[in-house]
Formats: structure tokens, C-alpha cells, sequence
């Protein structure tokens, strides 16, 4: 990654001098840190070890970042041209955008508006990295609340009963929050529609 992100980014070295940067062998640690403080690295403290070496490596891709985009600022900063799809532009993304429904429906997430992808990319992002949280050592964590922890609105001594009752409410409440969702997506759309600046969307203030 380093090496990749000094030829294609960061360019601080000639071509000719970037090789140990390239080898993986025991010198790689030394020719990273001589790196590092040749870029003012303020991750790097004393030395480049084990405890500091993520920071400094999310520093080198943030860094890359930043040269990118102080290199291009001008391409990044003008106004989009109007892009013209192919038909089989148009394809490839309901392709794709079909995949990622796939994608929420086998992880069970609530999806509002289809057709907006860069939305299902995020919510797909977040349950995966939820569900990553619930992983150590390749085993899957113990849940942190049972049943018992769930309030019910109606009381019973059965404790199977009981169980069968909260996970009954808890659907229910699932159920409503999808359907809320897509109100507020209506309620919305039609905001737009109506062009009402009291409850454009737009503007953060939705209702009255």
C-alpha cells in the first residue's frame, strides 16, 4: 500500500529511490520510518513500532489524500458536466443497484427510496461494520441484552409465553418503523413537489 501510494500520490521520491520502499524484506521497517520523518509524520513520535504503526499508516492514506487532491483541486472543484448514460451504462447500474437490494434484504434492512444507490451503499456499510463489532477472534460475541432486558405491555407468569410475546412486539415495532420510514419519504417528495419553504426538506424543517 505504502509504495503504491508513493508512485501514484505522494511522489516524494524519484522513481529510482522508492525501491525500498517496494521490498519486503527486514530493511522495510527502517525505509518506512526514514519515510515517515521525511514527511513530517506527526503519528511517527520517537520511532516507527508496533503501537504507532496504524496511525501512521491511516496518516500516509490521508496524506495521499490531500497531496490528490492539492495536485487536481482545479478538476475536483469544477462544475459536473452533464453525463450522458449508455444503454448499457444504464445496465450495469440496475445490475448493480439490484445486487445491493439483494444485499439489504438478506440483512434485513429497511430500504426507503431504491433507486438512490449511494444511500444503499451506507446502509449496507453500517450494518456490515455493526456486525463486525459482534465478531472477536473469529467467534460471535454473546448479545449483550436477552429477552428479560425487553419491557411487554401485558404481563403473564409463563415464561415461555412471555419470550413468544416479546418477540411478537418486537416485529410489530419493526413493522412500524418500515412504515414510518416510507411515510416520512412521501411526506417529503410531496414537500418538494409542493415547493413550500415552511417544509422543504431541504432546509432541515419538515412539518410545520
Amino acid at each position: 500500500m505504502v509504495s503504491w501510494l508513493e508512485d501514484q500520490c505522494i511522489r516524494l521520491y524519484d522513481i529510482s529511490d522508492r525501491e525500498a520502499l517496494r521490498k519486503n524484506d527486514r530493511d522495510w521497517n527502517k525505509a518506512f520510518e526514514k519515510y515517515l520523518y521525511e514527511l513530517n509524520c506527526p503519528c511517527l513520535g520517537a520511532q516507527y513500532n508496533e503501537d504507532n504503526k496504524l496511525q501512521c499508516l491511516l496518516w500516509i492514506a490521508s496524506h495521499a489524500v490531500n497531496v490528490e487532491y492539492e495536485d487536481n483541486h482545479e478538476i475536483y472543484n469544477a462544475p459536473p458536466k452533464e453525463v450522458v448514460l449508455s444503454d448499457e451504462d444504464v445496465k450495469l447500474l440496475e445490475s448493480f443497484r439490484n445486487s445491493l437490494l439483494s444485499i439489504a434484504k438478506l440483512m434485513n434492512i429497511s430500504v426507503v427510496d431504491e433507486n438512490n444507490i449511494s444511500v444503499l451503499l451506507d446502509m449496507i456499510e453500517k450494518e456490515l461494520k455493526s456486525l463486525m463489532s459482534q465478531i472477536q477472534d473469529g467467534k460471535l460475541l454473546p448479545p449483550k441484552w436477552s429477552l428479560d432486558d425487553l419491557p411487554i405491555t401485558m404481563g403473564t407468569n409463563d415464561a415461555k409465553l412471555k419470550d413468544a410475546m416479546c418477540v411478537m412486539e418486537c416485529l410489530y415495532n419493526e413493522d412500524v418503523r418500515e412504515i414510518q420510514d416510507k411515510v416520512n419519504y412521501i411526506i417529503e417528495q410531496v414537500q418538494i413537489i409542493t415547493a413550500r419553504p415552511d417544509t422543504d426538506a431541504s432546509l432541515g424543517v419538515v412539518g410545520f
